[in-house]
């Protein structure tokens, strides 16, 4: 009796213990048997309620996790209508990331926008709408703002509680003290051409120490000033999407008679009759565009021949797109003379001599304030 209950307890022990195995290497689910395959990737806890978030999770529901809910909620009426205007020229208009790819968010790429501010205050709030705005995944955007020179003592203070309103929903947001100073006659137009290259060599300065100071390990650095009225919610993932070194947008403004006009005289292609110019100058001739009649052509004139790419020879900053191994490989914006150029327009000649592609989109277009 004794040993038929013995070996009744070791055959339901020997049971238990198959059954055990069984569960760790099936699964039931829907009523069927399954194997259970590892998970592709580590579970991660999903957000809580709670305040106290680790850093990078914030409690949005998925739809939302783009937004910045308390900025974008806030009324502009000059948002609307530069919005309303360029959507409605840009119907049916060339989309560079349509071209290339069928589906949404197929490019995931780390991009750090960095915008020089200096007497800011009035244009931060729109900069920091504009952002939220931006339709790229934000955990892949770094966003640093570089001040300096400013006389309004509240840009800095402004832009530090700008960051901080929108910081839980980008990947990283800074705001940093550049310490360059220029000095200007006061009362002067700081556009007038006696200042020119004074100005130009000093923002090239302070690009130069934001691009040190903001890019980290991202791929792609979109300059962009901190005054731009409007750009399309998809204007990363279009400029990205070309795939070049240098890339920039066609930079416009609107006139008071609603039509929009050429702003951006930083971003041209050389024509025989500019080079031909050029070539018997001395190498600390500066060459300015807009003061005087060019020689150069500009990108809206190639939209009207229907061409979407274009191989260009100098660019503006009011929105560029610069791929950041090139920065890291010496690429910087020329505080000193450099092919006639200085700057913006200067980095676009040093990026062709590093045998780097610059291109211009006249199809994608923004709009400066």
């Amino acid at each position: 009796m004794k040993t038929k209950v013995l070996f009744q307890l070791l055959a339901l022990g020997f049971v238990t213990v198959v059954l055990w195995l069984l569960v760790s290497v099936f699964q039931i689910s829907g009523g069927a048997l399954h194997l259970a395959r590892p998970s592709a990737q580590p579970s991660i806890p999903a957000p809580t309620n709670s305040t106290q978030l680790p850093p990078g999770l914030v409690a949005l529901e998925p739809n939302t996790r783009n937004t910045c809910p308390q900025v974008l909620s806030q009324p502009d009426s000059t948002v609307t209508y530069y919005a309303e205007f360029m959507q409605n020229r840009s119907k049916n208009a060339y989309n560079y990331y349509h071209a290339k790819h069928k589906n949404e968010g197929e490019i995931h790429d780390s991009v750090v926008i960095l915008t020089p501010i200096s007497d800011s205050s009035d244009h931060l709030p729109r900069y920091f709408k504009g952002l939220c705005s931006l339709d790229y995944p934000h955990d892949k955007i770094s966003v640093v703002l570089g001040e300096d020179s400013s006389k309004d003592s509240t840009t800095y203070e402004t832009a530090v509680e700008g960051a901080k309103t929108i910081r839980p929903f980008f990947r990283r947001v800074d705001v940093v003290k550049l310490n360059e100073h220029v000095e200007m006659v006061p009362g002067s137009n700081k556009h007038e051409r006696i200042f020119q290259v004074r100005r130009r060599k000093h923002l090239a300065k302070s690009r130069n120490k934001l691009l040190h100071a903001g890019l980290r390990d991202e791929k792609w650095v979109l300059w962009m000033d901190v005054d731009m009225a409007y750009f399309p919610k998809d204007l990363v993932q279009q400029l990205v999407s070309v795939q070049k070194h240098v890339v920039a947008p066609s930079c416009l403004w609107i006139t008071k008679m609603r039509e929009a006009a050429l702003y951006d005289r930083n971003t041209w292609k050389e024509t025989n009759n500019s080079l031909r110019f050029q070539s018997d100058k001395p190498k600390h001739m500066v060459m300015l565009e807009g003061y005087a009649e060019t020689l150069r052509e500009f990108l809206p004139e190639y939209r009207t021949r229907g061409e979407p790419y274009v191989s260009i020879d100098g660019v503006g900053g009011a929105v560029l797109l610069v791929y950041a191994e090139c920065h890291r490989r010496g690429l910087i914006f020329p505080p000193f003379v450099y092919e006639h150029h200085l700057e913006t327009e200067g980095l676009a000649k040093i990026a062709k001599d590093m045998g780097y592609e610059v291109v211009g989109l006249p199809y994608l277009e923004v709009v400066h304030a």
